[in-house]
């Protein structure tokens, strides 16, 4: 049975976490059947141009093809590994590695498809679910699994009433945002603080 979580089910050989699609917490077995539009992280238009974002937990991670990664490799081509599941399968981008294009209905519904090398592989795709969606592999133990918390709201909220108060500022036809934070929540949140006596 297919593994879902709300955190990241891989890394990608630059380091970085990679998530599913969505951006509306765990898939139930029965939501890995259909697509989450209303979670999906590319409509909604959470994604930057590289098809990652910071999370809730200011963590910067991918839901898609991590398009300047792949860019930026010195081995790109179809051929290249670009991540690792947490199962230990490796992660593909949108051809298989020789080159030749997945046959509509090939990958299945976490991504992926039977391997010669690896017995499986995964990978993304122009089409939801665009990246590995669950885990096929078997993981020992899944719960101990790397997972970033979301913030404290005592972190959000600075972050949030500053972006609310700047004031924007003409300078030789450059804006400059201007605004101040609250110094003890910041030092919370960078643990300056200890959190019981503040």
């Amino acid at each position: 049975m297919p593994l879902t979580r709300d955190a990241a089910l891989g890394v990608a050989v630059n380091g970085v976490p990679i998530y599913d699609y969505t951006g509306g917490g765990e898939m139930s077995q029965a939501d890995l059947a259909h697509h989450q539009t209303q979670h999906d992280t590319i409509i909604t238009k959470q994604l930057d141009v590289c098809g990652g974002h910071a999370g809730r937990g200011d963590d910067y991670h991918y839901h898609a093809e991590p398009v300047c990664m792949i860019e930026q490799m010195a081995n790109v081509g179809d051929a290249a590994i670009i991540g690792w599941a947490f199962d230990g399968f490796p992660i593909y981008g949108d051809a298989n590695p020789d080159g030749s294009v997945i046959a509509d209905g090939t990958l299945d519904v976490c991504n992926g498809q039977a391997d010669d090398i690896f017995g499986y592989r995964y990978h993304t795709s122009p089409y939801p679910p665009y990246i590995v969606q669950c885990l096929m592999g078997e993981v020992p133990d899944f719960d101990a699994l790397p997972r970033v918390r979301p913030l404290p709201e005592y972190c959000r909220l600075p972050r949030i009433r500053a972006l609310q108060s700047h004031q924007h500022r003409e300078r030789r036809g450059f804006a400059r945002a201007v605004w101040t934070q609250q110094t003890n929540s910041l030092a919370r949140c960078n643990g300056e603080i200890d959190m019981d006596t503040a």
